[in-house]
């Protein structure tokens, strides 16, 4: 991470009383308090009004709010794995066949950021749509499956890019609104078999076998994330602290970082601490730094309905901020990886 934006990630002067934060619009009105004001780095020069804007919206990408309206707890384990969005949009749009093919599929996706980005600025449309048009006018590639693939990680790169897509995107899967199922479900789509899609198609029964017979033996990666919640939310993580049939369920993707210091730029009042079983959750999340328009992020992408069971909950203090309510969780394995 450059200098300059490092400097203006640390230093706020607009930091709101988080613990008078009840309301989950009210995280993303201090997201826009905080990061749309001036900011001066420690030399005394500031940033441009692109700048600033591109910052704004990387923080925004990592400490987007997860917490949703929708129940995101259940007592027992409800095995409703997956993406309910993603899902219904799938058997929309096929008519329950399950099969789709390239060039329609292209045209759904085309058209719905046009419609979704029509009141935005037509240079930043045009950006992301000449992106993914090379893809469909590139001859070299005949094969439809390898054509579907390179659509798929061109939507994942999308994702990490400063535009209002991933803004729009995860709102949306949040809040689960359904006035967008046409429009936002193609891209949600892409993303989410991008994800699933990391691990060989041949493997998937040996993990489904293993998780049956050895899945604790599995090893494991920790990533972190920064972000806000409420102090109701909060509570509710230390109370199921521990509990083994409390299961929680981020709606949205989810983008965490492998580096703590990283996660850390983006913290309100929350620090995530985030294990990820590789052999038994690999179709659950994708190292996106070998794509990603911000390599420094090393960003790891959770997709949407991964269920969590929390750990433990304490307070810690960081460099630049106190009272921070650090929160460990694992994520539970799935047994859904790719919807086609």
């Amino acid at each position: 991470m450059s200098q300059k934006i490092k400097k203006l990630f640390t230093k706020s002067k607009y930091r709101l009383n988080s613990s008078n934060t009840e309301n989950v619009s009210d995280w993303e009105d201090i997201q826009n308090v905080t990061l749309r004001s001036k900011h001066y780095s420690h030399d005394d020069t500031y940033l441009t009004e692109s700048e600033d804007e591109i910052v704004r919206r990387r923080h925004k990408r990592h400490s987007f709010p997860l917490e949703s309206q929708i129940i995101q707890n259940t007592e027992n384990d409800s095995r409703d794995d997956g993406s309910p969005f993603v899902t219904d949009w799938f058997l929309y749009f096929t008519n329950g066949q399950l099969k789709l093919s390239f060039n329609d599929l292209f045209d759904a996706l085309i058209d719905g950021i046009r419609k979704e980005g029509q009141l935005r600025s037509e240079s930043e449309l045009n950006k992301i749509l000449n992106d993914l048009i090379d893809i469909k006018t590139d001859d070299s590639i005949k094969s439809e499956d390898k054509r579907m693939k390179q659509l798929e990680e061109a939507c994942a790169k999308l994702y990490t890019k400063t535009s209002f897509l991933f803004e729009v995107v995860n709102r949306t899967l949040r809040d689960s609104d359904r006035s967008k199922l046409t429009s936002l479900g193609p891209y949600c789509f892409l993303v989410y078999n991008y994800i699933g899609s990391q691990i060989p198609k041949y493997t998937l029964i040996q993990r489904y076998i293993g998780r049956i017979g050895n899945s604790t033996q599995s090893s494991s990666i920790v990533v972190y994330r920064g972000c806000g919640a409420t102090m109701g939310l909060i509570n509710g993580y230390r109370q199921a602290a521990g509990q083994k049939d409390k299961y929680f369920k981020w709606l949205s993707f989810v983008s965490t970082s492998l580096d703590e210091n990283v996660a850390k730029t983006f913290i309100y009042n929350v620090l995530y601490e985030i294990k990820l079983h590789q052999k038994a959750s690999n179709d659950q999340f994708a190292n996106l730094e070998n794509i990603s328009y911000h390599v420094d992020e090393r960003e790891i992408l959770l997709r949407p309905g991964v269920r969590f069971r929390v750990s433990r909950v304490e307070t810690i203090e960081t460099d630049k901020v106190k009272d921070i309510t650090k929160i460990y969780i694992s994520i539970v394995p799935s047994f859904i990886s790719r919807l086609m």
